[in-house]
């Protein structure tokens, strides 16, 4: 499948359901609004500080929605439609990166597919527009998965780097993902995917228990039926194929 057609196909299928929500909800969008990000970044434009008071920079522990409204305020003022174009934007950008995650893990087709049955979440379109800071949330736990997928397949420092990068990011949207990166990296560290515990041969599994501590390879063969054995292998190759970049 084209990727620009991909492309172009969840741009529609992600923005015209929230665009009819949006002007229908357009007097509800940041009407009433509680989320003290909103008044964090109008502080901001306004004063230059970062807080609820001009002059008395905020502690707050999860700034990340307010640096994000912060450009949008400056450049189209507090409006329903400035908010609400902008967290439509983000909203397509997650079913793409959606969409990418599943094209170079398993085919075009499946992230495709995967993209536009989250896109189109009922709840997700109603909830999208109406200003929230889990819009981020939505797109950073997306391109966090899809990263550490890549890391753990590739084994590098720079995807690694960037899974911490992205965690720190994440956890700047909601606090409650503090020891999210402590979870990855554990994962990271113990996981191969060149060397999974099994061979993937149709009626053999192989697994070499040792190998990756240094000590000498330990390696065993078990002869047994799997059932799912070509699902396993067209994994392992989809896998492999992304580490040899």
């Amino acid at each position: 499948m084209n990727r620009r057609l991909a492309y172009a196909t969840l741009a529609l299928v992600s923005a015209l359901p929230r665009l009819v929500v949006l002007l229908h909800e357009r007097g509800a969008i940041i009407s009433g609004l509680r989320e003290k990000s909103y008044v964090f970044a109008q502080v901001f434009v306004q004063n230059g500080t970062y807080g609820l008071i001009p002059g008395e920079p905020s502690a707050y522990t999860q700034p990340l929605y307010g640096w994000f409204l912060i450009p949008v305020f400056w450049i189209g003022g507090f409006h329903w439609w400035s908010v609400g174009f902008a967290q439509l934007l983000v909203a397509v950008a997650t079913s793409i990166t959606v969409f990418e995650i599943g094209r170079r893990f398993l085919s075009a087709r499946v992230g495709l597919v995967g993209a536009v049955i989250a896109t189109l979440q009922p709840y997700l379109v109603w909830h999208d527009l109406h200003g929230n800071r889990e819009i981020l949330d939505q797109l950073i736990g997306a391109a966090l998965f899809g990263l550490t997928l890549l890391a753990a397949a590739r084994r590098t420092l720079w995807t690694a780097t960037a899974v911490g990068a992205l965690s720190g990011l994440a956890i700047l949207s909601n606090a409650r993902l503090i020891v999210l990166p402590l979870l990855l990296a554990g994962f990271l560290l113990g996981y191969d995917f060149a060397s999974l515990p099994v061979c993937l041969d149709f009626y053999s599994v192989e697994s070499s228990l040792l190998s990756r501590a240094g000590i000498s390879a330990i390696k065993r063969r078990f002869e047994f039926e799997l059932p799912f054995a070509s699902f396993y292998k067209t994994l392992k190759l989809q896998f492999l194929r992304v580490r040899r970049g």
